[in-house]
């Protein structure tokens, strides 16, 4: 930003405008009156002295100019040609005056510009007398003489007009104009008067001598024109060097700033260095309180996993586990065996529905039906397909009924709440899969037998395949007041195979259904992916037969149980 002068810059400068109005014009200034009122008596005396003449009215209202001027002195030198060699005199003037008319219109264009009257009247007059005089060679020769020794004084006027417009410039060149003026106005008096007249007058002023002293008028004006540019010049060039002197105080003053400018900011970087470097230094101790604290979350990451899978586990836990009841019921059912032979030959029966159930493919539903007071027999045949499916890697969930009462009453929400927590028991990473759909709310034991349902088809979902196998002869036993029932808890496990399949999954449920309830089963009995078997009570066999019927039973149900698994 330049910098306000000082008292000095403020005498500097007003110098400097004094200094301004020597070569140029103030704004709104005219020409100068002295112009105009050697126009006015012009006017005044063209239109007394040459009254009725046409020609003078014509020029004094029309627009004569420099090419009318021109083409006069051109028709005389034709004339004057044409007459041959005793007019070269006359000729040689007139060549002079052609080549002199241009000097005219350099000193006469400036007032142009702002009364172009002025000029017509000078060219209107020029060409008037012109014309007036062409046939009468003394006086061609000796006005022709004198606009040329006219002319000779003028060169330089229009450039100094044209660079120099002051009001001193225009008052030279108004008493240029009105000496010019003047001249015109004496030698048209002189031509208006008769022929004794002129003679006389030849006598008394000649006329060399009567335009002398406008000629040497015309000279001090042309003079004190070319002094003024001069002078307006030299101002010009003051002015220049004042203003140089002005803007190199202010560059001085500028670089002074910048300077100043440059040390603030070299001290301002110095104290963003200091600051960024604090900042650094902050920003790595944070990042290293933070790399601490990350890896103290990622350590507490399956801290907290584990605390919340045993706060689930425990949540969900039966009051009896489950492992318990399978083991419990593995020791009865060893004890059945070695005292029944009915076993094996149920066994038999079912083993080829058995190896097409875990065979096909898609999932499927066994149907496990108990016959009249089959209901032990057929329990043991659900421990031993547990215990088969174990033995063969495959995942396995089952609801087996306890052994001995319990305290809480069966539901089919505790049923699916048990299946649940053995899912999340043997999969223990399962709840890492889907983080944003589960928490621990979740696994409350007050959820409906619904949101049980949901929560066991959403983790059952996450397993390529899986069996579940449910015998629940105390919820039946409590239940059986229903008619409907048993085809409502078939249709749970049902909706279970039909939502994982959905899901991209396979899962095969066997049920362990009691009581007479025959006509949902029959619907089921021909669908491809469900599977219906019966256990009827085996015949008694006498103890004399028994021991060589089991061995006989025994080896045919272990080559099914073989050809099962293959």
């Amino acid at each position: 930003m330049m910098s306000s002068p000082d008292a000095t810059d403020l005498d500097s400068l007003s110098r400097n405008e004094n200094i301004v109005a020597c070569y140029r014009p103030p704004a709104g200034t005219i020409d100068h009156d002295l112009a105009h009122e050697a126009y006015k008596k012009a006017v005044e005396y063209f239109m007394k002295e040459f009254a009725g003449n046409e020609d003078v009215v014509g020029f004094l209202v029309g627009h004569t100019s420099i090419v009318d001027v021109e083409n006069t002195v051109e028709k005389a030198k034709r004339e004057y040609e044409a007459k041959g060699q005793k007019r070269r005199t006359v000729l040689k003037w007139l060549n002079k005056l052609s080549l002199g008319i241009r000097y005219y219109s350099q000193a006469l264009d400036m007032l142009a510009q702002h009364h172009p009257e002025y000029v017509a009247l000078a060219w209107g007059a020029i060409k008037f007398v012109l014309m007036g005089v062409i046939n009468h060679e003394e006086l061609i020769e000796e006005l022709a003489k004198a606009l040329t020794l006219i002319g000779n004084v003028l060169p330089g006027i229009k450039l100094s007009a044209r660079l120099y417009q002051t009001e001193q410039m225009k008052g030279a060149i108004a008493t240029l104009y009105a000496h010019v003026i003047h001249f015109f106005q004496r030698a048209a008096r002189w031509y208006n008067k008769s022929s004794a007249g002129r003679a006389w007058s030849s006598i008394l002023k000649p006329f060399e001598l009567d335009y002398q002293d406008t000629v040497d008028q015309i000279k001090l004006c042309s003079e004190t024109i070319n002094n003024i540019a001069h002078g307006a010049s030299r101002a010009e060039i003051r002015d220049m060097h004042i203003t140089v002197q002005l803007i190199h105080g202010n560059l001085q003053g500028m670089q002074k700033k910048l300077h100043q400018m440059q040390l603030q900011l070299d001290e301002k970087e110095l104290r963003m260095a200091s600051h960024i470097g604090q900042v650094l230094q902050v920003a790595i101790a944070n990042k290293t309180i933070n790399e601490a604290v990350q890896l103290d979350v990622t350590d507490m990451k399956p801290r907290i996993y584990d605390l919340q899978f045993s706060n689930i586990l425990k949540m969900l836990s039966p009051e009896v586990s489950p492992e318990n009841i399978l083991r419990k019921h593995t020791s009865l059912c060893r004890r059945n065996h070695q005292i029944s032979t009915g076993y094996l030959r149920t066994g038999a029966d079912i083993a080829k529905s058995l190896n097409l159930w875990v065979s096909t493919t898609g999932s499927s539903l066994f149907i496990l039906r108990s016959g009249p007071r089959a209901s032990s027999i057929t329990r043991d045949h659900a421990v031993d397909i547990i215990k088969y499916l174990r033995n063969a890697q495959y995942k396995v969930f089952w609801i087996l009924s306890p052994p001995s009462p319990c305290n809480s009453e069966p539901s089919v929400a505790s049923i699916l709440q048990s299946l649940v927590y053995q899912v999340i028991r043997h999969e223990p990473n399962i709840l890492l899969r889907f983080p944003e759909n589960l928490s621990t709310l979740q696994f409350l034991s007050n959820r409906s037998e619904s949101e049980w349902l949901d929560l066991l088809c959403l983790l059952v979902s996450r397993l390529d395949k899986c069996f579940l196998i449910v015998e629940t002869e105390n919820l039946y036993q409590a239940s059986r007041q229903m008619p409907e029932w048993t085809q409502e808890f078939l249709q749970v496990f049902q909706r279970l195979i039909n939502r994982v399949e959905t899901a991209g999954s396979l899962v095969k449920v066997l049920v362990v259904t009691f009581g007479n309830d025959s006509s949902w089963l029959s619907s089921q009995q021909g669908s491809i992916h469900n599977f219906v078997a019966t256990i009827q009570q085996p015949r008694i066999v006498p103890p004399r037969l028994r021991r060589g019927y089991s061995r006989s039973k025994l080896r045919r149900y272990s080559q099914q149980s073989s050809q099962s698994r293959s």
